[in-house]
């Protein structure tokens, strides 16, 4: 359980430092697999360059997660120093490979790419990693990763090439909707640029609309608790629930983040150009139902309407085959 400082910064979702949900994951795992009776010890690590590697039992092989003192280990974790995986796993490997279960494992949870204070390419420490995995592989130890989605994940992952196949992960994490409560389950509607071109150029032809105002929408309504998870099954992320957050705020520094997922995939548009978070946060927070009569428009003959839905996905396949969205990855 990597317990280094980075762990002490805020979750996104609000709930707390990334150590407290990741020592809470850990532990759950450990009392799944007490259920099944799997021996299984709880580590926490840090480092302060390499003569200085902290290991922190949590929970020992012949203890239980509900024991007290284990709980009261978890909770004393904190978070500090640097981010050597390789030590921790050979020191990992070590502790399991005269155990008697017939299956080893090494599971390393972390939030980001290896790093300590006295190594300077960042190159390094990933080698070393590869080589412990290597290591502890010949001495019939297997070691494999969650990345909890820190610095590292998705963008150009460093992490992912000391592991082999199937041995590493990115966690899943939920895609709240950050809009108000409200918002979630009121009506709403939107309008196709296409087909707004095509209601001013009828309104321009067509001498009934002379003089007149109108509404031009898609013509049919939803609702964000039902689009959602559609919206994300095609973007390849898991749906959350409505969960209030200001998208201003939360975008500010995904600056470089975005920049290390644009160069791997070669798209075209930085961030600032990708969206407006102001109208974001407007539009995700309109908790009353909108919906804006056509009667007006349909009363001169026209005949336009778009599908929102269809709508919705084809332009997420526009823009990636435009190379604005990166593609999903299995």
């Amino acid at each position: 359980l990597d317990a280094s400082l980075s762990t002490a910064r805020a979750a996104v979702d609000g709930s707390g430092p990334v150590l407290h949900s990741a020592r809470l994951a850990a532990l759950l795992l450990a009392s799944a697999l007490e259920a099944e009776d799997h021996g299984c010890a709880v580590q926490a690590f840090s480092s302060n360059g390499r003569h200085q590697v902290l290991m922190q039992p949590v929970k020992a092989f012949q203890e239980r997660c509900a024991d007290a003192r284990v709980i009261a280990r978890a909770q004393a974790l904190k978070s500090r120093w640097s981010t050597r995986i390789g030590a921790a796993a050979r020191h990992a490997a070590a502790a399991v490979r005269g155990r008697p279960e017939p299956v080893k494992l090494v599971l390393l949870v972390t939030d980001g790419e290896p790093h300590d204070v006295d190594v300077h390419d960042p190159r390094y420490l990933v080698d070393d990693l590869r080589h412990a995995v290597r290591e502890s592989a010949r001495h019939g130890v297997r070691v494999a990763c969650v990345n909890l989605g820190g610095a590292a994940a998705g963008a150009g992952d460093p992490l992912q090439a000391a592991f082999p196949p199937g041995a590493y992960r990115v966690a899943a994490s939920l895609v709240d909707f950050p809009g108000k409560d409200g918002a979630w389950t009121a009506l709403h509607e939107v309008t196709d640029a296409a087909l707004l071109a095509q209601g001013v150029l009828w309104m321009i032809r067509e001498a009934g609309c002379a003089n007149r105002a109108f509404n031009l929408t898609n013509g049919d309504a939803f609702r964000w608790c039902d689009l959602w998870p559609f919206l994300a099954e095609r973007l390849g992320v898991a749906p959350g629930r409505p969960r209030r957050m200001t998208m201003r705020v939360l975008m500010a520094d995904k600056e470089p983040v975005w920049e290390r997922v644009r160069q791997r995939h070669g798209l075209t548009l930085p961030l600032s150009q990708v969206a407006s978070w102001e109208f974001a946060d407007f539009f995700l927070n309109m908790d009353y139902d909108v919906i804006a009569s056509m009667t007006a428009m349909r009363s001169t003959g026209f005949p336009g309407f778009v599908d929102s839905w269809a709508m919705f996905d084809q332009q997420i396949k526009g823009y990636r085959a435009a190379r604005v969205l990166p593609p999903i990855e299995g």
